[in-house]
Formats: C-alpha cells, sequence, structure tokens
C-alpha cells in the first residue's frame, strides 16, 4: 500500500524517512522495518530491500543519465540484461531523457524523473520518496501514482510519500499527519473525513494542528487518535532486539569496483578541473623558477676622485673588473651625488674611490708595515649600501667577487704569489654552488606545494559528494562509508602519482633543477607527503560539512607551515627548543629530507632522510584511523 506523510516544512517528514531508512537512529525507542530493525544484517536496509528519493535530486551532475541508472545497478549486483530492460521500462513509463544527456544539463523536473528511475530501478519491497512530484505537471504525477498502485498490487510494494500536496494524498491508502515531530492522526483519508467531520484533508489537518497547540499549552498532549499498525513477520519484540547488526566495517569489492568506475567516469567528465589539478603545482614551480632567481643587473653608482684619471689608474681598472651581468653602474662626478643615488632608490651601493687609491693601493700591497694611516685611509674603497631588500646583500657578494678579480689583475705588478694577496680560505663544494634562490627554496616548495594542493583536493572531493546529498543516496543504497573513503582514496591516489612525475620530469628535466641524489627518492618522499595530505584532507572534509569552511581551514593549517617548516628559510635559525617542537611538523622533516636527497646525494638509508618518510606515514596513518571511525560512526 501507500501511505502518504502530510506536513508543513520542519514538521519531521524527513527525519522519519531517514530514521526508517536506517541514516539516524533514534535517541529512544525502536523502528522496525519489516519485522526487522534498519541497520541489522537480515533487514536489507539500508540496502537492495529499500529505494530510496530524496527531496533534492542527489545525482551526480556529470554523468549522464544511462551511466547513472547503470550506476546504481551496479551497486545492486544487477546483471547488465535486467539492467537493460528496466531502462527501457522506465523511459516508457517516465519519458525519460536521452542515454547521453548530462544529468547536470536537464531541467528540474526532468533530472526529478531520473531520480525516480535510479530509485526504483531494483524493484525494491519498499519506496521512500521525498516529495516525489515537486516540479512535474499533473499529467506526469498521475501516471507514476498510478504506476505505485499497481507495483503495490501486483508486486506486494510497501511506499511511503512525504507531499506537501493534499488532494494528492487522497490517492493513499493511508495518510499520517505530522506536526512538530509527533503523529497527529493516521488511518485512511475517507475515515480521517469522516472521523472529524471535515469536506477536505486539508480541513482535517488544521482542525487537528489547532488541537495539538491547545493541548501543548496545556500540557495535555495524549498521541495520536489512530496508531499504526505494525507488521512483525512472526518476529516477537525479543527477535527484533537481538538481530546482528550491518558490520560497520562491511567492505564489498564489487562495490568498491562499481564506486571506482563512478568516479573516474566523474574525472573523465571535467578535464578542465583534472587539468588543472595537474597544472597548477607546474605553473607554481615555473613562477619560482621565474621570480626568485638570483638578482642581477643590480644598480650601483660609482665616483672616482679627479687625479685617478691618470695613467693606468687602479679605479679604473677595479671598474673594468665589474661583470655587466651582475652590476649596471653609472659614474658620478661627487661622492654626495652618489650617496645621494643610494637615499633615493636609484641605486644599491655607492662605490667610492679616494683621490690617492692608487698610490695608496700598491703600497698597501708592497709595503703594507711602512703605510701611514692616511695612506691605509685613501686605499679603502668606501661603500655605502642599500639594505632594505635582498639585493643588497648579493650586491655585496658580487663586489667581493669583483674585487678578488681585481686582486688577481693586480698581483702581477708585485714581488708576491698572487694566493698570498686572497683570502686565506678555499671553500670546496661536491660542484660548482649555485647561489640562486629558486634552486636553495626547491625543496621546501615542491614539498609544500604537493601537500597543499592534496589537502583541497581530498577534502573538497568528499565534501562536493556529501553538500548535494549523493553520498546519503549511496549509503541508502547499501555502499558503506568506509568504501567511499577507500574509493575517493584510491582516484586520489592515482592523480597524486601522476601529478608527481609531471613535477619531477618539469622540476629536474625540463628546468634542470639540481638533483645530486636518486630520483626514486624524490619520488617516494613526494608521494609520501601527498598521501599524508590526502589523510588529512579527508579528516577536514569529515569534520565541516561545508566546502567554504574546508577550504579556509586547509589554508590556516598550511599556512603556519610555510613559516615555520623550512619552505623558505632554514629551522636553524630558530631557537633550540622551537626546533625541537616544528621538526615533528607534517612537512618539516620531509623538506630536511628532500634537501638532503637533493643538494647531498643521500639516501633513504641515511637517517634524515628515513625521518623524513617516518614523519609522513606517522601522520597519515594516524589520520586515516581517525577517518575510519568518524566515517563509521557519523
Amino acid at each position: 500500500k501507500i501511505c502518504a506523510l502530510l506536513g508543513c516544512n520542519g514538521c519531521g517528514k524527513t527525519t522519519l524517512s531517514r530514521l526508517i531508512l536506517g541514516i539516524l537512529k533514534p535517541s529512544a525507542g525502536t523502528v522496525t522495518v519489516f519485522g526487522r530493525r534498519p541497520g541489522s544484517q537480515l533487514s536489507g536496509i539500508p540496502g537492495p530491500r529499500v529505494g530510496y528519493m530524496p527531496q533534492d535530486i542527489a545525482l551526480y551532475p556529470d554523468l549522464t543519465v544511462a551511466e547513472a541508472l547503470r550506476y546504481y545497478a551496479m551497486i545492486y549486483s544487477m546483471g547488465a540484461k535486467l539492467t537493460a530492460d528496466r531502462i527501457h521500462e522506465f523511459r516508457e513509463l517516465l519519458d525519460l531523457p536521452e542515454d547521453h544527456h548530462f544529468v547536470g544539463q536537464l531541467s528540474g523536473g526532468q533530472q526529478r524523473l531520473v531520480s525516480m528511475a535510479v530509485t526504483m530501478i531494483h524493484k525494491p519491497r519498499l519506496l521512500v520518496l521525498d516529495e516525489p512530484t515537486v516540479g512535474l505537471d499533473s499529467i506526469l504525477r498521475a501516471r507514476i501514482w498510478e504506476y505505485l498502485e499497481n507495483q503495490c498490487k501486483l508486486n506486494e510494494l510497501s511506499v511511503m510519500i512525504t507531499t506537501h500536496y493534499i488532494e494528492e494524498a487522497t490517492s493513499a491508502a493511508t495518510v499520517s499527519f505530522i506536526y512538530n515531530g509527533r503523529c497527529l492522526a493516521q488511518s485512511s483519508p475517507q475515515q480521517l473525513i469522516s472521523q472529524y467531520q471535515c469536506h477536505k484533508l486539508e480541513e482535517v489537518y488544521l482542525q487537528l494542528c489547532i488541537q495539538s497547540n491547545k493541548d501543548i499549552k496545556e500540557h495535555s498532549y495524549a498521541g495520536p487518535s489512530a496508531h499504526p499498525t505494525q507488521t512483525s513477520d512472526d518476529n516477537t519484540s525479543a527477535e527484533i532486539m537481538t538481530d546482528k547488526m550491518r558490520p560497520k566495517y562491511e567492505f564489498r569489492v564489487n562495490r568498491v569496483k562499481t564506486l571506482v568506475w563512478k568516479n573516474w567516469l566523474r574525472l573523465q567528465q571535467n578535464p578542465s578541473a583534472l587539468f588543472m589539478y595537474h597544472l597548477f603545482p607546474l605553473l607554481l614551480i615555473y613562477g619560482l623558477h621565474v621570480c626568485f632567481g638570483s638578482p642581477r643587473r643590480i644598480p650601483i653608482a660609482i665616483h672616482t676622485a679627479a687625479d685617478e684619471w691618470a695613467a693606468d689608474p687602479l679605479s679604473t681598472r677595479f671598474t673594468a673588473a665589474i661583470d655587466d651581468r651582475l652590476f649596471n653602474y653609472t659614474i658620478h662626478a661627487t661622492n654626495e651625488s652618489a650617496v645621494r643615488s643610494v637615499s633615493d632608490g636609484h641605486s644599491v651601493l655607492s662605490v667610492t674611490f679616494a683621490r690617492n687609491f692608487t698610490d695608496s693601493f700598491r703600497t698597501r700591497l708592497l709595503y703594507p708595515i711602512d703605510a701611514t694611516d692616511e695612506e691605509l685611509a685613501d686605499s679603502q674603497i668606501l661603500v655605502y649600501a642599500d639594505m632594505s631588500d635582498i639585493q643588497g646583500y648579493y650586491a655585496q657578494y658580487y663586489l667581493w667577487q669583483t674585487f678578488n678579480r681585481f686582486l688577481a689583475g693586480v698581483a702581477p705588478e708585485t714581488q708576491y704569489n698572487p694566493r698570498a694577496l686572497s683570502l686565506p680560505i678555499d671553500v670546496y663544494t661536491e660542484e660548482d654552488t649555485d647561489y640562486s634562490f629558486s634552486n636553495l627554496f626547491i625543496p621546501g616548495f615542491l614539498v609544500s606545494c604537493v601537500y597543499t594542493v592534496t589537502v583541497t583536493l581530498s577534502a573538497l572531493f568528499s565534501i562536493n559528494d556529501r553538500s548535494r546529498g549523493q553520498k546519503e543516496r549511496d549509503l541508502v543504497a547499501g555502499v558503506t562509508a568506509l568504501e567511499m573513503m577507500f574509493t575517493h582514496h584510491v582516484i586520489i591516489t592515482i592523480n597524486v602519482l601522476i601529478q608527481t612525475s609531471l613535477v619531477i620530469v618539469f622540476a629536474f628535466y625540463i628546468l634542470e633543477y639540481r638533483l645530486l641524489g636518486s630520483v626514486a627518492d624524490v619520488y617516494g618522499l613526494l608521494v609520501s607527503v601527498a598521501l599524508e595530505g590526502m589523510a588529512l584532507g579527508s579528516f577536514i572534509s569529515l569534520l565541516f560539512k561545508d566546502d567554504v569552511m574546508a577550504t579556509a581551514i586547509a589554508t590556516y593549517i598550511s599556512t603556519p607551515l610555510y613559516v615555520v617548516s623550512g619552505v623558505f628559510w632554514p629551522i636553524e635559525s630558530m631557537p633550540i627548543l622551537f626546533q625541537s617542537v616544528v621538526k615533528w611538523w607534517p612537512i618539516t622533516g620531509p623538506i630536511i629530507s628532500m634537501r638532503s636527497v637533493l643538494f647531498r646525494g643521500w639516501t633513504v638509508l641515511s637517517y634524515e632522510v628515513l625521518f623524513g618518510y617516518a614523519i609522513c606515514w606517522l601522520y597519515a596513518i594516524v589520520f586515516t584511523i581517525f577517518n575510519i571511525f568518524l566515517s563509521i560512526n557519523t
């Protein structure tokens, strides 16, 4: 038979439906369907014995009509022939759109028809329809009611419909009036009209609501006037209460394959989003490469005293030693003009040579013991620097390089070995040192970029399904939360593997960043970081239901990590106590490991590299355990 639940918005119709479907658990009392508690092993609810059509469309908009119907048929383990027959039957009954049309491109009425077909495709024993005919024309509503009445007679189908259309409910065998979370009355439409001496059900409902409000004020509400009949299927109440509940950790390969198939189809139908997911890290790395290189053509101002333009002045030879790729210099007539150029922001350094620089510098080199204080002062190169940004530090470093070249050119004129005039320090590295900031930043940038993108993707991937009602519909179909989480992780892991490969090829083979270690270690570290981020993203999606809030939380978590995890500056600059704490943060260890692989050539056999792997997997395992617990208990 058909039972219609009538009531205003917010009165409890949808909540009652969710209790019957086993989505919600009653805080008191029990609910039985076909003599079994929803969620028990033998109830089939959630599962194949029930079909649920929520008030929202709750279909995947990026699947076609045929794919949506086939997806739920596969969830219910229906064969291909039976699925095709049922789709053909509903196409004639409901005038469904063509198979190739995407659900998201259909009108609201057409989407509701597809939703109805999905609900009934597996011939369940119970249909729970929440506002099923909203937005449909009267002719189609009549056809649907006629079909449901025939199915009740021929296949012993039970139907529970929540609706606003009171005139539509007159066709139901039983009507239940719901108000403020209570069943005011339940019986056949004719009996209710006769019992309350009204002409229409609408008048009955109004009279019951008025009486209920009076009873509430007088604290004398005594419950519904007509109690629902209960079907026990020969089960005693003791047997019902001892029903074994369905395992929360249930995991079936058939459903997992179907979920993976569905998620993969959805990704294929969103190539732009997939493309941006893989392209975004590459754009960030390229931006780092272009924007964080070593400063070049730094503007400097040079002043040389007038008599330094004598024959072969050393100040001219110093100027000639300047590398035009590093400095862009201008000659100033006075020291004040050169210094003012720095103060006004036109130059980064001013370099001033004293009037007797040439003679004084030669005296300093050849007769350092006999040099007077005045000669030592005149042999100094006076530098006024603007240290307001990083260019000042680079300019000083480049100036030291220029002075060494200048000194190497002057040394042959003395009687000393050229090495005696240079600093007695020799620095050796495994290869030429590259002081490019992008090269120094690349270990932390790779780790933080992969981590942040995966955290956000994982959080939004799960929330997107839940916010549109698809997750609830899948749960009613019998899919478990554990299966959903597993398939989400499978799809994200596949994309992580692809993205990591693209990042490595782009960074180390196209942009040619320095790599002394193994590509396998870099790949393993980045994949481990991504899996850690995936676990955190899933955790965020379980705690926060809104996609905007989840994105904000992911940002709030990631931003401090950039500052204190060694992304742009080594943690050794922090206080010792702070270092010992920060070292255990999600991406600090992996960044240290990545730096050791790239610049030292170390492998996973070394402690620092192994520590990075351990941090990633520790966080991934902990968050995965939390995710499993939250998924099966919410």
